[in-house]
């Protein structure tokens, strides 16, 4: 079999189709010519390796596939750990939230250790982040654990973030059972993460088995915009309890009692790089010291809320991040 036919087969099949195969080539192919070589492979093997459309992986091309795509897909590795540069790359998927709260500083003090660090990164939900672990376009992983992980990966539970509601700072709910009771939440608009998120569906859940309906009137793409919209009166926000997270003096916010937390972990293939192990312990760390962080801000909450309850001032009731 001709090689370089094996290699465009490679490239269509990882990317599913023809024209994403010459987008993502690491050198310039015309379709046309990609078209015709793979079509000269199929002739040679006598089978057909793929429909077209929709774009579909014959049993003989899932295992051709099989076959040849640990060798390709390793051959960038092998160059670069031949140059001598394997060993500080990191590939990280994960979400947008880590991306900017956490992770810079942790790159910060790997470039310490690891002074010709190269990142690349990638947003991305657990099963996007699975896909590109597979495949070997990531090398690690940090995403709010969803599902079960796909076979043949490693996986290191980091931290579970508790569920909390945010309201505007001049309403009078004090506790999570003064807006879930007594048909309150039918009557207050719910601003939350899209339906698809982990999030909504941990609340929503939980609230079908307490028999218990709350409508979602807003759906919004990061916790930032929901901070950003129950500010502004708009509405009670669903949320997670991150010390990190700022907010506001016009927002408060409800701990929700006996309610699931949201569960973040990481995960990647084979063994991990001295640098992605790196990352991984600095991880660790980072959710120990946010765990204490979220303890500590729990009990501000409560201290306020006491304060609240014995008359204090309008204006002492926020609570500032850490």
């Amino acid at each position: 079999m001709n090689t370089h036919h094996l290699e465009l087969f490679y490239y269509i099949a990882r990317y599913e189709g023809i024209v994403s195969a010459c987008r993502n080539m690491p050198y310039g192919v015309q379709q046309p010519a990609v078209s015709a070589q793979v079509l000269k492979l199929e002739e040679y093997l006598g089978v057909k390796l793929f429909e077209r459309k929709p774009f579909r992986l014959t049993t003989a091309g899932e295992r051709l596939y099989g076959y040849i795509a640990p060798f390709f897909t390793g051959m960038p590795h092998l160059e670069a750990e031949i140059r001598g540069q394997l060993s500080q790359e990191i590939r990280l998927a994960g979400p947008t939230l880590m991306m900017r709260d956490h992770l810079p500083e942790l790159l910060q003090d790997l470039r310490i250790q690891f002074p010709r660090l190269k990142v690349t990164l990638q947003e991305a939900g657990q099963r996007i982040a699975e896909q590109l672990v597979q495949r070997g376009d990531a090398n690690f992983a940090v995403s709010v654990m969803e599902e079960t992980l796909t076979s043949g990966l490693q996986f290191s539970a980091l931290i579970e973030l508790p569920l909390v509601l945010l309201v505007p700072a001049a309403t009078s709910f004090q506790k999570d059972l003064d807006i879930l009771r007594d048909g309150n939440a039918g009557k207050l608009d719910l601003i939350t993460l899209p339906s698809k998120e982990l999030l909504h569906r941990l609340f929503q859940r939980t609230l079908e088995k307490r028999k218990q309906n709350w409508p979602v009137a807003m759906e919004v793409s990061s916790i930032d915009l929901i901070v950003e919209y129950v500010s502004h009166g708009l509405g009670v926000g669903l949320s997670i309890l991150s010390p990190r997270t700022p907010i506001p003096k016009s927002v408060r916010i409800l701990p929700l009692k006996d309610f699931p937390s949201l569960p973040i972990g990481a995960f990647w293939k084979g063994k991990l790089s001295p640098v992605s192990e790196a990352l991984l312990n600095a991880l660790r760390e980072r959710a120990k010291l946010i765990t204490e962080e979220t303890s500590t801000f729990s009990e501000k909450i409560k201290i306020l809320k006491r304060a609240v309850g014995d008359g204090k001032s309008q204006g002492d009731r926020h609570v500032k991040t850490c």
